[in-house]
């Protein structure tokens, strides 16, 4: 399993690359719930410290998903990625 910091943002959230705006949101909920402050599921598995990082992550992967334009961007370099990754294979 890789580290939530190795993910891309489709991981982060849990959702495809196709999700919907609706499906992205109602990850994004599901999501800050588990790593919120006090939070019962992981209170005893991560300091305060790394269970804030772990909340902008999710913050910043729902803005970027949940905004068209920045989405775009996203998947564009998340492609490139892709790219040079099958290139360096060759």
């Amino acid at each position: 399993m890789k580290s939530l910091k190795s993910q891309n943002y489709y991981e982060i959230l849990g959702v495809a690359r196709s999700a919907s705006p609706e499906e992205i949101r109602s990850a994004y909920e599901v999501a800050k719930h588990t790593f919120q402050e006090n939070s019962l599921a992981t209170y005893s598995l991560f300091t305060d410290e790394e269970n804030q990082e772990i909340l902008a992550l999710i913050s910043r992967a729902y803005e970027t998903l949940f905004n068209p334009e920045l989405r775009r961007e996203y998947d564009s370099f998340l492609e490139s990625l892709q790219r040079e990754g099958a290139a360096g294979r060759d």
